[in-house]
């Protein structure tokens, strides 16, 4: 079962090289995987499912990299990595960050990064998680997209200038924020 998964992962991000997600048939994939038909629905109910679950590994294979080294809270070295991880995928990304997969992408990024906030002493406590998590994805997410749909080249080293002076540098400063009264950060947390 388990080769199946990666068989067929590795079909579609070989296919995606080729031609254009949309172009890509369940059919073509299955066949490029040295599987039947039927063996794909088996595994995932449609091409987007896929894909979904190329996205989240993605996402759980960036992290892996970065996350060292936002932890010596270099946020400069953290953002020329996302950048150079992202280009050594080029194709693949701009294929996630342009179809049904954004999504996922984004959700499955938020959701480590409210993981790494709850498991690593945070810089800003006092801030709620979940809209620090989703304001630093969304940066991220927003300055990469528009990277990848760029016609001329921009360096990567000119991108991680970008994320770290606009999303990492400015989420890794202590702020000191004060909420009204009876409302903490731990109430918005909930919500």
């Amino acid at each position: 079962m388990q080769r199946s998964r990666k068989a067929l992962r590795q079909a579609l991000l070989a296919l995606v090289e080729e031609k254009s997600y949309e172009q890509i048939s369940v059919r073509e994939i299955a066949t490029r995987a040295g599987l039947s038909f039927p063996t794909f629905y088996r595994q995932f109910p449609t091409k987007e499912a896929l894909m979904d679950d190329i996205a989240a590994e993605e996402i759980r294979e960036l992290l892996a990299i970065t996350l060292p080294l936002m932890d010596q809270r270099d946020t400069q070295v953290s953002s020329l990595a996302i950048c150079n991880f992202v280009m050594e995928r080029k194709t693949l990304w701009r294929t996630l960050l342009t179809t049904g997969a954004t999504a996922t992408l984004r959700e499955e990024f938020i959701a480590r990064a409210r993981e790494i906030g709850l498991s690593h002493p945070r810089i800003n406590p006092g801030l709620p998680l979940d809209l620090m998590s989703a304001f630093v994805v969304g940066g991220i997410f927003e300055i990469l997209s528009w990277w990848l749909r760029q016609s001329v080249f921009i360096p990567g080293e000119t991108i991680a200038q970008l994320l770290d002076t606009l999303v990492l540098k400015p989420s890794a400063q202590r702020l000191k924020i004060e909420f009204p009264a009876g409302l903490s950060s731990c109430n918005l947390e909930q919500n």
